[in-house]
């Protein structure tokens, strides 16, 4: 009996790590810190911001998102004039 517990207290153990093996991020999709504000230059290419300095960016209307980090603790806003020219206020 106690041959039997032991077994199953390792097959209870382990489970959840084969679960975990294949995860991957989905949801938010690049990144998981909260976003503060978005900008569209125009209807496919945009940013948006947030905290841990994140910066992420678009060129295809927001259905792929590519991640940066600024190194900053929080990035409130983000405005562009054109592709080129733009600004991105936070602090620290």
């Amino acid at each position: 009996m106690k041959k039997h517990l032991f077994i199953l207290s390792i097959i209870i153990l382990a489970f959840p790590a084969f679960l975990h093996a294949g995860w991957s991020w989905q949801n938010p999709y690049p990144q998981a810190n909260e976003l503060n504000d978005i900008f569209f230059v125009d209807a496919n290419r945009g940013w948006a911001v947030g905290d841990s300095g994140t910066i992420i960016y678009s060129q295809d209307s927001g259905n792929s998102w590519d991640l940066q980090y600024a190194g900053l603790t929080q990035l409130n806003a983000v405005w562009f004039t054109d592709w080129d020219h733009g600004w991105i206020v936070g602090e620290n």
